[in-house]
């Protein structure tokens, strides 16, 4: 008898481990007092060290999938982020809490953990970030006052502070192919929040605002909401499936059987494992300790066409040397004589051994040797792992499972010209092999994105030897008319958020090995700047050197990845590039740029406090309110004209420029300005602001 549930005692002899591809041979679950109890029908044996795996209730679940971005307010300011990849999950029956795979497409896509759930209700969990769906915020105090009360708690004043802020959110489909759903939430932090004004199906629930919309391919939409926000003080605290599942329709291309571990059909390649599926061979299928170490055990399955597991076991097991004839340093054995007498090994945990030695008795001893003072006469067996499967089907039937020593990451190289010629940027895909043995691959595919799949004892990205494919394909073909065309990498094709890149021949990978395959050439913008960006701290002098800044954007996803960056064929820096969406923009910086500095003086021209109480003990909460002027110098000692973004982000309740020389504008909680400066140009400019702390 299996429970679930929330409970404390829970008897360590029952344990039960699900699959949801698995027929009906643990029984419906029953409630019984807030648990359930699930019950095998038939006696069952399991033998040591081995997982036992039956089949459990196959539900009727319905799945809905969208961009989800949920957030907290924090205040006035701008935040930008990229969507989650989101589901909304409900089944027909109760389920119990475990991990769940999740595949789309015949590709695992990622994994998450499924608390109980009850039959009919909604559980929504996300995966990982969508590159293809961005969004920006915009957050204004639009206005401020405080309330103050008096409590008859001790003669107590409570402040009640009512702030109104206006958002602007521009949320940006970049996918191509397809609508997306957009679940939009803000959560609020408050004593009570209203709902002023809104140009779109904005709602309040609760202190949660929402907005879904549907957004087409490469639509954008940008909407504006006013809300209030009160605060009260006076010591207030703000409180502020189980199944291993597969989400999956399984449909495989005809594969040749094969036996040999080494041989991988179909290989599914991310950035920190690789899930490996392949013709079904002779069970139980043998694993070494090597292998099984590099393998997620839970992970170890059969996918197919109406497949059914009725019963799968996995077994660890080593040949004892229990009564086996060894060779052990005799007790008698001195420091400068070492004599090695045969005996028979007792306990090997314990390394008890019997001998017969004439020097010390006739009758046999016993005693403990250590490790080194045993000699073997043959290779002393390893332990092995088994899988083994009972099923039902009439179609084809594959392994699948997970390993972490077959992983792969995307190397870039951004060559830029001083003349008219065109930024190129070269994709490398970086396959590495870090096992011990040699592995033949028939068909595989690369996946990028945010994927959250975890392995146990991920073995470490440290490359040892490197075979380009182009260097393989030359030495091959020396003498040979009409070689083999080389693998390479086809174009992403996008699968709910994330992009699958395949490799267009079999490739071979050694052990130790990383494997490098061209990918895409993709047309890429690449415009050059000195970047100014600062904090303010306040009046006083700063001065400082430009940042050699970028501005990237592509015509294609781009995965995650280290980029070098050569200018007229040097190496001027590197960068490592998140997953950049087609046609997005991805701004990054690569050094101090000695030839543009900048000194600002900040005057505080006037300032004035406002003391409000927030507390049962007289503590004061001050609201400052400061004017200053700010005198920026900007210098360029190159030989030829500079583009200049100077950007100061403040921290603060509000801020407002009030007047400026040239052509700075506010953004949120940031004053923006861009110049150019000619050949050994100085600018100097001002601006004045207001900022409430």
């Amino acid at each position: 008898m299996l429970f679930q549930g929330s409970h404390n005692n829970f008897p360590n002899s029952f344990i039960g481990i699900g699959n949801s591809l698995f027929k009906k041979s643990v029984g419906q679950g029953e409630e019984i007092f807030d648990l359930y109890v699930f019950s095998i029908t038939e006696p069952i044996s399991i033998n040591a060290k081995t997982n036992y795996l039956l089949p459990m209730l196959h539900p009727q679940v319905i799945v809905e999938q969208y961009a989800s971005i949920s957030t907290h307010f924090n205040g006035a300011g701008n935040v930008s982020g990229k969507a989650e990849r989101t589901f909304c999950l409900s089944s027909d029956r109760s389920l119990s809490r475990g991990d769940c795979i999740i595949r789309e497409s015949d590709r695992l896509v990622d994994q998450t953990y499924l608390p109980d759930i009850a039959a009919k209700h909604k559980h929504e969990f996300s995966v990982g970030k969508d590159a293809d769906i961005v969004y920006k915020e915009n957050a204004t105090l639009v206005s401020s006052f405080s309330l103050n009360t008096t409590t008859s708690l001790h003669d107590f004043i409570t402040t009640s502070k009512p702030l109104t802020y206006e958002i602007n959110l521009s949320v940006k489909n970049y996918k191509t192919n397809r609508a997306v759903k957009i679940d939009y939430q803000k959560h609020m932090f408050s004593s009570s929040i209203k709902l002023v004004t809104s140009n779109a199906n904005i709602t309040l629930e609760n202190s949660i605002i929402k907005y879904t919309t549907i957004l087409e391919a490469n639509e954008e939409k940008i909407l504006t909401y006013t809300f209030e926000i009160t605060n009260r003080y006076i010591g207030l605290t703000i409180h502020t499936l189980s199944i291993h599942g597969l989400l999956d329709s399984f449909r495989k291309k005809p594969i040749a059987s094969t036996s040999d571990l080494r041989v991988l059909a179909n290989v599914k390649i991310y950035s920190n494992l690789a899930e490996i599926i392949q013709p079904l061979g002779k069970l139980p299928i043998e694993f070494s300790s090597e292998d099984w170490n590099n393998i997620r055990s839970d992970s170890v399955t059969l996918v197919g066409n109406n497949v059914t597991i009725t019963q799968q076991t996995l077994t660890e097991k080593k040949k004892s040397l229990n009564n086996a004839q060894v060779y052990v340093r005799a007790p008698s054995s001195s420091n400068t004589e070492t004599k090695f007498v045969k005996a028979t090994m007792i306990d090997e945990k314990h390394n008890l051994v019997k001998i017969i030695d004439k020097d010390i008795s006739k009758e046999p001893i016993f005693f403990t040797a250590q490790p080194d003072h045993i000699v073997y006469e043959n290779e002393p067996p390893q332990t092995k792992y088994y899988v083994n499967f009972t099923y039902d089907t009439s179609d084809a039937v594959y392994l699948s499972y997970l390993r972490s020593n077959l992983n792969w990451k995307t190397r870039y190289q951004l060559n830029l010209f001083e003349n008219v010629k065109p930024a190129t940027l070269i994709a490398m895909a970086d396959i590495r092999n870090d096992g011990q043995s040699k592995v033949d691959i028939e068909s595989a595919e690369l996946l990028g994105g945010d994927i959250n799949l975890q392995m146990y004892g991920v073995s470490q990205y440290m490359p040892t030897s490197y075979a380009k494919v182009s260097d393989s394909y030359s030495e091959a073909a020396g003498g040979m008319a009409g070689p083999p065309p080389p693998p390479s990498v086809g174009q992403g094709e996008e699968v709910s958020g994330l992009y699958v890149f395949a490799i267009s021949e079999p490739i071979s990978i050694d052990a130790k090995t990383n494997y490098l395959l061209p990918m895409f050439r993709p047309r890429v913008t690449v415009e050059r700047y000195a970047s100014i960006s600062k904090y303010f701290y306040g009046a006083g002098n700063v001065n400082g050197k430009a940042e050699r800044a970028y501005r990237l954007s592509s015509d294609r996803f781009l995965s995650s990845g280290n980029c070098i960056i050569r200018e007229s064929d040097r190496l001027v820096g590197e960068t490592s590039l998140p997953d950049i969406a087609a046609k997005n923009k991805h701004e990054f910086s690569v050094g101090k740029d000695a030839d543009i500095v900048y000194k600002e003086n900040a005057t505080l021209v006037s300032s004035y406090t406002t003391n409000v109480t927030t507390s049962h003990y007289g503590v004061k909460q001050t609201r400052t309110q400061s004017t200053y002027d700010l005198a920026l110098t900007l210098k360029n000692y190159k030989n030829r004209p500079v583009k200049i973004e100077y950007q100061q982000r403040f921290h603060g309740q509000s801020l407002k420029l009030i007047k400026s020389t040239t052509n700075f504008t506010q953004d949120g909680s940031t004053i923006k300005a861009t110049f150019t400066l000619a050949s050994d140009e100085e600018k100097t400019t001002s601006y004045k602001f207001e900022v409430v702390n």
